[in-house]
């Protein structure tokens, strides 16, 4: 429907930056359809007006409130230029390393999408489309430090969809009589790789749960030890603060506009999400715990 749609996407994009560069590419494919109809039907108005009117208050209001139109945790963590590239390019590869068979089989159902595009009309090339600009934008912003490819959830929607074309069309290619033995032994045969492969993620996820308890400890004994006006200073900004309900602040900048706001020099070759950081800024706040 036109405003459903057009508020589902107002919704994504008050949630994730991403929501915006998504439909804004979803509206091209629909002037499109509507430049070769010759006119604006009242679905597409209702969409694209339902969507524009949240968004654009929401940012009126960001900007008179925090005088800015992006939130502080980008300014924190994008940057860097030709840095940043080349480090969200490797991610991406560190990401095909692992799904390399959801890829192909999303490739192969991209060809199928491309070979009947007269048939499935214009926009079913935007199941192809969105996800090749999604990852060229985390290439853009130089990618994540988590091997879990949290960045990727996104496209991988697309991608599964592809793939699931992809598949269905090779078990007809290859195997007439028995397509649906062929199709389940490839996704079983995907599924094993995708398992074998992901040793990193889960091996990140149980650290976060074993440090877990360390860092609740802390905060809870920061917060029973000191006086409660005593100024913390992390770059552990989310436990540590919470439980310890100390003033904090957060050495990485996600939530200090000065250090969000700083130019780091060689920005886009360390850690991403990690670079930016001012001692001498902390020091002069004189925080009682580092």
């Amino acid at each position: 429907g036109g405003i459903g749609s057009g508020l589902l996407g107002a919704a994504a994009a008050l949630t994730r930056p991403e929501g915006v560069l998504i439909m804004g590419l979803l509206g091209l494919f629909d002037l499109n359809r509507a430049w070769r109809m010759r006119r604006l039907d009242r679905v597409f108005l209702k969409r694209y007006a339902s969507f524009v009117a949240p968004v654009a208050l929401h940012l009126t209001w960001r900007f008179l409130y925090y005088g800015d139109y992006v939130p502080n945790t980008a300014r924190a963590k994008v940057g860097g230029g030709f840095g940043a590239l080349l480090r969200g390019i490797e991610y991406l590869g560190d990401f095909a390393l692992v799904t390399w068979p959801l890829l192909l089989l999303a490739l192969a159902g991209s060809v199928f999408l491309y070979r009947r595009r007269d048939q499935l009309g214009a926009g079913s090339w935007s199941v192809v489309v969105i996800p090749l600009v999604y990852m060229g934008y985390v290439s853009y912003v130089g990618g994540d430090f988590k091997p879990t490819f949290r960045f990727l959830a996104t496209p991988s929607i697309y991608l599964v969809a592809l793939a699931s074309v992809g598949l269905c069309r090779l078990a007809e290619t290859l195997w007439q009589k028995h397509q649906q033995l062929l199709a389940i032994g490839l996704a079983l045969a995907s599924g094993a790789v995708l398992l074998s492969h992901g040793g990193g993620s889960r091996t990140f996820a149980e650290w976060r749960a074993g440090v877990l308890p360390v860092h609740r400890a802390a905060g809870f004994w920061l917060g029973e030890n000191l006086p409660p006006d005593t100024w913390l200073a992390t770059g552990n900004a989310g436990v540590l603060p919470f439980l310890s309900k100390l003033p904090t602040i957060d050495m990485f900048g996600l939530c200090d506009r000065h250090i969000a706001m700083r130019e780091m020099p060689n920005m886009g070759a360390g850690g991403a999400g990690h670079e930016k950081g001012d001692g001498g800024y902390v020091l002069d706040r004189a925080p009682g715990v580092i």
